[in-house]
Order: structure tokens, then C-alpha cells, then sequence
């Protein structure tokens, strides 16, 4: 049996360790972590609820103008201050606590495939469950994540106030990037206005398969995803200043060092 330990508890954790087979965790650079949450809390607009915040403070009066700096400044700032931050962005030394839970394995996000198949690969499981978790990695990974947040998104749109003043073609558009930062849409596929400027809120399944299909006919590779994702990550940090990477680093430091995470943005 396997466990996976986040932030959910302290003393369950040890007591995990006693009835099951196996406990690991999954680390990430927290460079790419800080800017998938800024993809997932800021740029999306259906989750501007936390950008709207950074936006007051700064004077702004929209939160679709809060810049991937602002977020990191804002972010690295309350870590360093000890204030609460949301999970997304807390740093895994204080989540997961590696110093306290006996993990038997630590698997990384860049990885996250291979490690996966190596802790199945350690335990009894059937040939078709096998099957199903590999298929799901490699064949299905994108479309899973496209028909999940997607609907997610679209469902959080029905109220207009969760569109944060965007409109709803903007928020169509914005969710399209999304898929392209995440490697699941190819980067040179443009934004198909004509196909989404009639569909409205309730268009749930209609916008899905336009997301789906662009991203079948992609067909891109395993390497090609990658490389798309290591653009887009180096794109937006080639643009944030030094003083802000001090601040990375500071508040994320005994992640780069328990985890093996070069210091230095990509």
C-alpha cells in the first residue's frame, strides 16, 4: 500500500508508517512550482481571487494586471515574514516535513513518469492495474487534465463576478494559454476566436472538444511537451529581477538543498 503525505497531518503520518508498505513525496523546483501557481491562482481568470489582493495593495485596479513578478514578490515576502501562505506555494520543507516522516521514496515533479513506474514496479499489483497507471501517464495525461480543468474553470464562469471583469471570450483565450504553458497545446496554434466568440458559459462541452481536438492533432511527443513546458518556464523568469530571485531563494532554500534543486532560475 502506498501513501502519499502532504500537509494533512503530523501524527497520521507516523501512524502510516506502522500500517503501510511504502510513504513517499513528490518534490518540484520550486521555480516551476511558483510559476505553475501563478498560472493556476493569477493568470487564469476564473482564480483571481488571490490576484485581486495583490492588485489592491499595489493600486491596481484590476487583477488581471498583476505581473509574475508582483505574485512572486508578494508570495516570497509573506514566506519570509512568516506569514500564511496558501498551499500551493508553501514551501515543501514545512509541508511535508521530511525531517520527521521516514519516507521511503522521494520522486520528482520533473520525473514524476519514471518514478511512478519504479514505485508501482516495487509493488504487488495486478498486470492491468499496471496497465491502466502507465496509460494514463503517457497516452491520457493531457486530455485527463484539459476535461478536469475545464470544467472546473467553466464552472466557477456561471457566476459573472468569477470572471474577474474579463470577458468570457478573454477567459476562453486565457484558459487556451494555459494548456499551451502546460505543454498540452502547441505553443505555434493560434487562439481559435471564430470557433469560441458564439459559446457562452453553457458551452461546457463545446468549448471542451475544441481543446481536445487541438490538442490531438498536435500530436506532440513526450520531449516536445517537455520542451514547450522549459520555454514558457524560462520566458517568465528571464524577465524578473535579481532582488526577486534572492527572495526565491531565501524563502525556498532548504527546498533547493534537501531536494538537489539548482539555486539559479532556468
Amino acid at each position: 500500500m502506498i501513501h502519499y503525505l502532504g500537509n494533512q497531518s503530523r501524527v497520521g503520518s507516523m501512524e502510516a508508517k506502522v500500517n503501510a508498505g511504502h510513504i513517499f513525496l513528490v518534490s518540484r523546483n520550486p521555480y516551476s512550482r511558483l510559476y505553475a501557481a501563478y498560472i493556476d491562482t493569477v493568470f487564469l481568470p476564473a482564480m483571481q481571487s488571490y490576484s485581486q489582493k495583490i492588485a489592491k495593495k499595489n493600486n491596481k485596479t484590476k487583477g488581471k494586471e498583476v505581473s509574475f513578478e508582483e505574485f512572486l514578490q508578494d508570495a516570497t515576502t509573506n514566506l519570509l515574514s512568516d506569514r500564511p501562505v496558501d498551499f500551493h506555494w508553501q514551501p515543501l520543507f514545512h509541508m511535508c516535513e521530511p525531517f520527521i516522516v521516514p519516507y521511503d521514496i522521494i520522486a520528482n515533479q520533473e520525473t514524476f513518469s519514471q518514478d511512478i513506474e519504479y514505485i508501482i514496479s516495487n509493488l504487488n499489483v495486478t498486470e492491468e492495474f499496471w496497465s491502466s497507471v502507465t496509460e494514463s501517464l503517457y497516452q491520457h495525461r493531457a486530455s485527463n487534465s484539459i476535461k478536469e480543468i475545464t470544467k472546473e474553470m467553466f464552472a466557477l464562469a456561471v457566476d459573472p463576478k468569477g470572471l474577474f471583469g474579463h470577458t468570457f471570450l478573454e477567459f476562453c483565450e486565457r484558459l487556451w494559454e494555459s494548456y499551451q504553458i502546460k505543454g498540452y497545446i502547441r505553443s505555434s496554434f493560434r487562439f481559435p476566436v471564430n470557433k469560441f466568440k458564439m459559446l457562452n458559459h453553457s458551452s461546457l462541452n463545446e468549448a471542451l472538444n475544441i481543446y481536445l481536438h487541438l490538442s490531438t492533432i498536435g500530436n506532440m511527443t513526450y520531449m516536445e511537451r517537455k520542451g514547450q513546458r522549459s520555454y514558457y518556464l524560462y520566458d517568465a523568469y528571464k524577465r524578473v529581477s535579481r532582488q526577486t530571485v534572492i527572495q526565491i531563494q531565501g524563502a525556498y532554500y532548504l527546498d533547493f538543498i534537501l531536494f538537489d534543486y539548482d539555486m539559479e532560475p532556468p
